[in-house]
């Protein structure tokens, strides 16, 4: 409640064994802090980052499966791409 007090609207919401997992909208991500370190002031982020995650997964199978994964390994190799964003539901 107090995220949606301050005009925050989580895209994601989860808890599982005391670890509370929140998705928001990047523009909000230091307002979300804020509102989280007036709530629980010793507050320990586990993972605290910016990124692009899929909202659905995909799984692929046979030559598709192949033909990204030989793709996903041509682009790890390229020095300057530093992260790999996808939706495949894989194991790499």
């Amino acid at each position: 409640m107090a995220l949606l007090d301050e005009a925050i609207e989580p895209v994601e919401f989860e808890t599982n064994e005391g670890v509370i997992t929140i998705s928001v909208n990047p523009n909000d991500i230091s307002k979300t802090k804020d509102v989280l370190e007036k709530l629980i002031p010793n507050i320990d982020y586990e993972v605290d980052e910016v990124g692009m995650y899929a909202k659905d997964l995909v799984t692929l199978e046979g030559e598709d499966k192949e033909l990204f994964i030989r793709l996903y390994n041509l682009l790890d190799e390229i020095e300057d791409v530093s992260e790999i964003y996808h939706n495949v539901n894989i194991d790499l």
